[in-house]
């Protein structure tokens, strides 16, 4: 009943298919680029932002001090931070980022605050109730022996700021 040709044909097809993918594959390893489909490419790295990352020759660590479960728009900002930070990094070899929660661990806070990073009190209602909590929002900058820190995260001008400070710690001609 079944014609061979067409079996075989088929099973061809099939190995040709898949080897062509694992070329393709192997050929776009060394290709990278990122699609921003929105309105004013927000989650895109600025043309400058990118001139300075291409300038860092040694690492650059990030450390990021931020609470978790942050009420309302508190929350976004640190999904919106950790995007910016893995666009950095994405066009850098040289940059690492971490992200802790101090409040969990008495060292990581007692670190934090070593680095300039205090907690910042919000007024959050949560059941019918207004309550004070203490939350960490802020960066350290680490390149060679030389430190940067934002004490609160921006609502806005988080790729200015971020940009300006790996241009003061990268740039020798200050």
């Amino acid at each position: 009943m079944y014609n061979v040709n067409s079996k075989q044909s088929l099973i061809s097809f099939l190995v040709i298919a898949v080897l062509g993918l694992a070329v393709l594959n192997w050929l776009s390893l060394g290709w990278f680029h990122r699609l921003d489909l929105t309105d004013n490419d927000i989650y895109t790295l600025s043309p400058d932002s990118k001139s300075m990352v291409n300038k860092i020759d040694n690492l650059l660590t990030m450390k990021i001090y931020f609470s978790d479960n942050l009420p309302g728009e508190y929350g976004n900002n640190r999904r919106y931070l950790q995007d910016m930070v893995e666009e950095y990094s994405s066009y850098s070899n040289n940059i690492r980022y971490e992200f802790y929660q101090p409040e969990t661990d008495e060292e990581l806070e007692t670190k934090a605050q070593e680095y300039g990073i205090s907690p910042v009190q919000l007024q959050v209602i949560e059941n019918d109730k207004l309550e004070i909590k203490k939350v960490y929002m802020g960066m350290v900058f680490i390149y060679e022996d030389e430190r940067e820190i934002i004490p609160v995260i921006p609502n806005a001008g988080l790729e200015y700021n971020i940009t300006s400070i790996i241009k003061k710690l990268v740039d020798k001609n200050k």
